[in-house]
C-alpha cells in the first residue's frame, strides 16, 4: 500500500488535526529518507518499518479521540448552551482564534470567582466565570450586587450577565433544557453544578467602535454576593471579587457589499459583515418621524415621537438551506449617519457560524399567526452573492 493511500485509510476512519497529517507526513518522510531514495533495499526491512510507523501513526491518529479533545479547552456549560455548541464548532471557533480559555481567580472569604473563558470578536465579548464556595438556598437564584467593568480603562459600554440556570434558547426561538431533555412548563431553574460551583456569564457590547475589545486590558469587579427575588436583592456574602486580564479574540469577518432593497420598505441592504457570533448590517433608508401612542404612569394618554425603524435583521439561511432565524441575541440598531439615511444594526448571535457556510441574510418581512414560528413567506432573503 502507498504511503499516502495509508494515510487516507486512516483519515476515512477519524478526522484529523492538521497537526497530526503533518506529523503522519513527516514519519512517511522519515521512511523515504532512509530507503535512500530510489536505491535498493531489502523488502522484508522495509516493509517491517513501514508498518512499524503505519502503527505508530495510526496509534497517533486514532488517539486523536482523546489526546485532540485534551488539546483543545474545555467550554463551560452556559457557554456551550449560549451557542448550541457541536464539538466541531467549538475547535472551529478555537481555530479562529476567537475562543481561549482564561485562569484567573480572586478569593473573598470562602468563595472564589474564576475567570475561565472568553469568546471575543470585532463587536462582543462573552466571558464565562465559575463561582465556588456559595451555598445556595434552593428554589433562589443568585445574584452579584453590583459589578464594574473597565475595557482599557473605560466604561463606555454595555453589558449584561447571568447565571447560568440550564436553559438555552432553541432554534425556533423558544426556551429549552441544556441537556436536551422535553421541556417542562413548570421546569425550575438549576443553578448549582454536580460539582457545587455556579457559573456566571457576562456578554460585553464594545459599541461603535469595531475592534475596541481585542487584546484590551479589562479590570471587573463583582461586589457582594446574594439572591435576588422579584427585582429584589437579599445580601448574604460581602466582599469584592477583583479580576485583571487581557482580552484575546480576532476580527476575522466575510464581507459583502450588496443593494437590495427590502420589498416597499424603502430599505436598502448595502454591507453586511459576519462573523462566527455576531452579525452587522448597513442600510440606506429615508429618515422618517413616526407617532408611537401610549399611556404614562398615571394612566393619561401621550404620544412619543421616534424615527421609523427598518425590517428587523433575523438571522441568515445557510448553504445547504439550513433557516436560522431566530439567532440574533442583544446588540445595537440606529442610525449612524441620520443626514444621509445610513442606519446600521449589529447584533450577537446565539449560534456558532462557519461564515464561508452562509448564503444570505434573513429580515423580518412580517409575523406568523400564534405561536407559529417564522417561516420563508415571513422572511425577506438577502443573497451574499
Amino acid at each position: 500500500m502507498r504511503d499516502s493511500q495509508i494515510i487516507r485509510n486512516l483519515q476515512g476512519e477519524v478526522k484529523i488535526p492538521q497537526i497530526v497529517q503533518e506529523k503522519a507526513e513527516w514519519a512517511f518522510a522519515q521512511i523515504r529518507e532512509e530507503r535512500g531514495g530510489d536505491k535498493k533495499m531489502d523488502k522484508r526491512s522495509v516493509r517491517l518499518k513501514t508498518m512499524r510507523i503505519a502503527a505508530a501513526c495510526a496509534t497517533l491518529v486514532f488517539g486523536t479521540v482523546t489526546v485532540c479533545a485534551a488539546a483543545y479547552m474545555h467550554w463551560s456549560s452556559g457557554m456551550e448552551a449560549e451557542f448550541s455548541a457541536t464539538e466541531e464548532q467549538k475547535i472551529y471557533l478555537e481555530q479562529q482564534e476567537m475562543a481561549a480559555p482564561l485562569h484567573e481567580s480572586d478569593i473573598q472569604g470562602n468563595i472564589t470567582v474564576t475567570a475561565q473563558q472568553s469568546i471575543v470578536d470585532r463587536h462582543f465579548a462573552h466571558l464565562s466565570f465559575k463561582v465556588e464556595g456559595y451555598d445556595l438556598q434552593e428554589g433562589l437564584e443568585p445574584a452579584f450586587e453590583d459589578i464594574r467593568i473597565f475595557v482599557d480603562g473605560s466604561s463606555d459600554f454595555s453589558w449584561s450577565g447571568r447565571f447560568f440556570n440550564g436553559w438555552m434558547m432553541d432554534d425556533n426561538g423558544n426556551t429549552a433544557y441544556a441537556d436536551g431533555r422535553p421541556w417542562d412548563e413548570d421546569a425550575v431553574e438549576v443553578f448549582v453544578d454536580e460539582d457545587g460551583s455556579m457559573e456566571f456569564d457576562l456578554t460585553i457590547n464594545g459599541g461603535e467602535t469595531a475592534g475596541r475589545l481585542i487584546g484590551a486590558p479589562i479590570h471587573l469587579e463583582f461586589e457582594n454576593l446574594g439572591t435576588v427575588h422579584k427585582a429584589v436583592y437579599t445580601p448574604d456574602v460581602t466582599g469584592t471579587w477583583t479580576l485583571d486580564f487581557t482580552l484575546q479574540g480576532s476580527d476575522a469577518i466575510r464581507t459583502a457589499t450588496l443593494s437590495k432593497e427590502l420589498g416597499t420598505s424603502g430599505c436598502i441592504v448595502t454591507e453586511a459583515e459576519i462573523s462566527p457570533i455576531s452579525l452587522d448590517v448597513t442600510y440606506k433608508m429615508p429618515v422618517v418621524l413616526e407617532d408611537i401612542e401610549g399611556v404614562d404612569e398615571n394612566g393619561a394618554p401621550v404620544v412619543a415621537h421616534a424615527y421609523q425603524e427598518p425590517p428587523s435583521l433575523a438571522g441568515v439561511r445557510l448553504t445547504d438551506g439550513t433557516m436560522l432565524p431566530y439567532i440574533t441575541n442583544g446588540g445595537s440598531e440606529g442610525f449612524e449617519d441620520l443626514e444621509n439615511g445610513i442606519y446600521k444594526a449589529t447584533f450577537a448571535v446565539n449560534r456558532i457560524l462557519d461564515t464561508e457556510q452562509v448564503d444570505a441574510l434573513l429580515f423580518i418581512k412580517s409575523s406568523p399567526a400564534g405561536e407559529e414560528t417564522l417561516k420563508e413567506e415571513n422572511l425577506y432573503i438577502v443573497p451574499l452573492n
